[in-house]
């Protein structure tokens, strides 16, 4: 994408957390995504929950890639735990953590050997609480889901080889009259006509992401050719269900603010459409649509949901519009108020040039942007809103 009237150029395709970000706020995305505003990191007096969400993705990703790699030898598509081997399981989790941890120290800052030694024994202690809850998941034979992929990435630089999720971007005329060619790589080369009246472009805006897992509900995983009955996604998360409550909202997904969940699903039945396409796999298309789930893993609420018998998955329950097919539409048609429809209309302001602060009251003391932005002359004391729920940008 080249530059069209006052809009910066933008030449990387979007990952789903800078849909968020231009959701929450367009200036502040203005800034930190393409002015490229940034203030130094403060220094951190522990191990900062950056890098121990990251230590948890590897870990985890990393046991379910071994037990998928023995699935795949022995002819299956997904990762099935056994509980009788749950001893194995949790000395294989234990070694892949002792190494994690003592690498660590040599990758990120960890703090102060006491802080240290007290993070690694409440990572060490949570190992057999998680291995307890994936057993207890995977518990009713006929409803449960399996890993068929960790760590999935989609895009152009997909370790997958999984295309990105293109949303397609008509121009109207009145943006500028330019005419355009696409190049081998897809992305379109603008040429100045003058005074040429105004033409409507058609491009696609690329979504790329990665998503911590998919799991497939399969009617026989030790089929040679499963049938797919059910898709879900799922987003790793160390706090509680109750830090994400708003982000399955309806109306919060309608407006890109908890756009992640939505993109990967998509990236995720294009996945099922490549498996089928290959024979890999049979698909029930009306049951997919209608019992497929995306939801967040709180990997904190892993203990008291045990004890309640139930798991810490925090799920969209109700998406918007019609349902979920129709949210996710867009091969042949976009429906309107689809996420298609609302990526469309926020990318279609943002070429237009419009950047506006939002909210203007916001004044958060967290926003890249706050020293820049024209409603902000001295940062505020808070930077949480109504209800507690923090600002997304200035």
């Amino acid at each position: 994408m080249t530059e069209l009237g006052s809009c910066p150029p933008i030449s990387q395709p979007l990952s789903p957390s800078a849909l968020e970000a231009l959701a929450a706020c367009p200036f502040c995305f203005l800034a930190e995504k393409l002015w490229h505003y940034k203030e130094a990191d403060e220094p951190e007096e522990e191990l900062s929950a950056l890098d121990k969400g990251g230590l948890w993705h590897t870990l985890l990703a990393t046991f379910y890639r071994e037990q998928l790699d023995a699935a795949r030898k022995a002819g299956r598509l997904v990762a099935c735990l056994d509980a009788g081997q749950k001893a194995r399981y949790l000395a294989r989790l234990r070694d892949i953590a002792k190494q994690l941890l003592a690498d660590a120290p040599a990758r990120v800052f960890v703090g102060p050997p006491g802080l240290w030694n007290l993070q690694r024994e409440q990572i060490e202690a949570a190992l057999e609480a998680w291995l307890n809850h994936e057993l207890f998941l995977c518990s009713d034979k006929e409803k449960a889901f399996h890993p068929a992929e960790v760590e999935f990435s989609f895009g152009a630089r997909s370790s997958h080889r999984v295309p990105p999720v293109n949303v397609p971007i008509v121009l109207p005329g009145e943006i500028g009259g330019h005419d355009s060619q696409f190049s081998p790589s897809g992305r379109p080369r603008m040429t100045e006509l003058g005074s040429c009246p105004p033409i409507s472009l058609t491009y696609v805006l690329p979504l790329e992401g990665r998503l911590d897992r998919l799991d497939l509900r399969l009617d026989d995983p030790d089929s040679a050719q499963p049938l797919v009955t059910a898709v879900r996604v799922l987003d790793y998360k160390l706090g509680r269900s109750a830090n994400h409550k708003d982000d399955v909202k309806e109306e919060v997904l309608s407006a890109l603010l908890a756009a992640q969940l939505p993109v990967y699903l998509k990236a995720a039945m294009e996945f099922v459409k490549a498996l089928e396409t290959q024979k890999r796999v049979r698909v029930d298309w009306g049951k997919v649509w209608q019992e497929s789930q995306a939801a967040y893993y709180c990997l904190r609420d892993i203990p008291s949901r045990l004890r309640g018998k139930k798991p810490a998955l925090l799920a969209i329950l109700k998406w918007p519009g019609p349902d979920l097919r129709a949210f996710l539409s867009g091969d042949d048609t976009i429906a309107a108020g689809s996420l298609f429809d609302a990526v469309r209309t926020k990318v279609l302001e943002m070429l237009q040039g419009h950047f506006p602060v939002h909210p203007p009251e916001c004044r958060s003391t967290s926003c890249a942007a706050r020293f820049v932005c024209r409603y902000q002359a001295v940062p505020a004391e808070s930077d949480t809103g109504e209800g507690g729920r923090k600002r997304g940008g200035s």
